[in-house]
């Protein structure tokens, strides 16, 4: 009946956001790309919205910066931080704030991608986010940060970061959302 075909609809989505997620771990971007994008049509015609349905556009989000598509990356990733809670999955907020993070500082807005990035960090050292994430969220949490330093100084962003960092997670996506609106 009705209930099967939306259970099977909803397994679909969750094995196809599980393979991209092998996919973009993988470093296989196009493939994780196609199958986030499948994942993401199956929530919208089972019309779910939940954790589970969120986090393809995170992670998508995220396969988009890997290929440099940023504008792309940045509607994805402020539309999941309208899509839930954020005690859901505290995880998924830093990822999506220092995904976000490269974002800004690729478009040389360095103090707002300090501030994202020191919220994001500020979100896994308080609540040990960082030991409850799988392999690929850890990994792509560590790539995030690693690039968004890579392009600051060092010096003149300590205030920014320290900014991020004492930011509730409520403040940080606030920040995100109206700082993207602003632009």
């Amino acid at each position: 009946g009705c209930g099967d075909e939306g259970g099977n609809r909803w397994g679909v989505a969750l094995v196809k956001n599980v393979l991209g997620a092998i996919d973009l771990f993988m470093v296989e971007y196009a493939a994780a790309t196609v199958l986030f994008e499948e994942s993401l049509t199956q929530w919208q015609e089972i019309k779910v919205t939940n954790l589970e349905s969120v986090e393809p556009h995170v992670l998508l989000g995220i396969t988009t910066v890997h290929q440099e598509h940023y504008d792309r990356a940045a509607a994805l990733l402020l539309n999941s931080l309208t899509m839930f809670s954020p005690a859901q999955d505290k995880s998924l907020v830093a990822l999506t704030l220092a995904a976000l993070s490269v974002i800004a500082v690729t478009q040389k807005q360095l103090a707002r991608g300090a501030r994202l990035l020191g919220a994001a960090e500020a979100i896994v050292t308080s609540m040990n986010v960082l030991e409850a994430m799988d392999n690929v969220r850890r990994t792509e949490y560590e790539f995030l940060v690693a690039k968004t330093y890579s392009h600051l100084d060092k010096v003149a962003t300590v205030t920014a970061l320290t900014e991020g960092r004492t930011m509730t997670i409520e403040q940080a996506i606030a920040f995100a959302l109206e700082q993207s609106n602003g632009k």
